[in-house]
């Protein structure tokens, strides 16, 4: 990797460590002129996979990839075998561990908005439809009355490098927010999520059974290897000396065993739970609420979580909802 490589690659921690997601990374980065090493715009997906890559921190990792998966998904953290200082690291650890904090918020859904300076609340949210460049303020208008959006690459370069088109920044939300009234959460949609939701809960809890299941039997197995370490010093047949360190192996093992069957008993009660249409009923009027509210932060972080992005046509503006609703 070259010097002008590193410094993007730090320069996308960097960005997520202040609060970016994936895609306002790369969206940056492709405003800035910034290619993949194939001369491709970036995207989130390219984004995410440099930023979960232990490989900048100078670590070289082994058994990470699933080959019975694929290769697709990645194995237990507890079976990767890292091997660190192998070359010249890119970012530290600090940095990437609090990068890594980031992206599991926000696949909690816990993510709070991206920093922004911004006062509109589609800011990150909206992009051009004819050359893919995001939304920024343009102009106040005659006396500063209202505030207008325009495409970036018509600001910076003019129309001859992309029409763009002009919207009024309150006419815009405003059309958002009741279309998105109208989709959210609509009683079609509570009863498909109660169904998926439920569906995955009870996964989730088979899985945690048969993991549960295969951690008792290696506790057993653990154990009649140490009952036969014991029977044989009782019959004289080896000293302390002799099997003193395997008996101690066998004993910690036995006991990270156990620690791991009480986790993983605490995750399954944790997931005995049902989600019912009047629970989320509730939840649909809680989230209007949030509309209604005088908080940015909250109205921006609530719409980054049901909106994926907002395209501006050249006639009209189309609405790309997460997978949570159907529109």
């Amino acid at each position: 990797m070259n010097e002008v490589e590193a410094r993007l690659v730090r320069r996308m921690f960097e960005m997520a460590a202040q609060g970016h997601g994936g895609k306002a990374v790369a969206m940056a980065l492709n405003q800035d002129g910034a290619r993949t090493r194939s001369g491709a715009r970036w995207g989130s997906s390219q984004v995410s996979a440099i930023l979960n890559r232990e490989a900048y921190l100078g670590w070289t990792v082994f058994n990470k990839r699933d080959r019975n998966r694929g290769g697709k998904a990645n194995r237990p953290r507890s079976d990767w075998v890292v091997v660190k200082g192998t070359h010249e690291p890119i970012v530290d650890e600090e940095l990437f561990n609090a990068v890594q904090e980031g992206l599991a918020s926000r696949r909690t859904g816990n993510s709070p908005p991206a920093r922004s300076g911004s006062s509109w609340l589609l800011s990150g949210l909206v992009s051009c439809g004819q050359c893919g460049a995001a939304y920024g303020i343009s102009d106040y208008g005659r006396k500063k009355a209202y505030r207008y959006v325009q495409c970036i690459t018509y600001i910076k370069n003019g129309k001859e490098a992309c029409p763009g088109r002009r919207l009024r920044v309150d006419q815009l939300e405003a059309a958002i927010i009741e279309r998105l009234k109208g989709h959210l959460l609509t009683d079609e949609n509570l009863e498909r999520m109660v169904r998926d939701l439920n569906r995955v809960i009870e996964q989730m809890a088979k899985r945690g059974a048969d993991r549960l299941s295969r951690l008792r039997r290696a506790s057993q197995e653990v154990a009649k290897r140490l009952q036969h370490q014991y029977e044989a010093l009782e019959a004289g047949a080896v000293n302390m000396d002799e099997v003193g360190e395997r008996i101690r192996t066998l004993q910690a093992e036995r006991e990270a065993l156990a620690k791991e069957m009480e986790e993983v008993g605490r995750q399954k009660d944790a997931k005995e739970l049902e989600v019912t249409v009047g629970g989320l009923k509730r939840f649909r009027e809680e989230l209007f609420e949030v509309l209604q509210g005088d908080s940015l932060d909250e109205q921006r972080a609530f719409l980054g979580h049901f909106i994926q992005r907002v395209v501006v046509g050249k006639a009209k503006v189309k609405v790309i909802y997460n997978g949570i609703i159907r529109a």
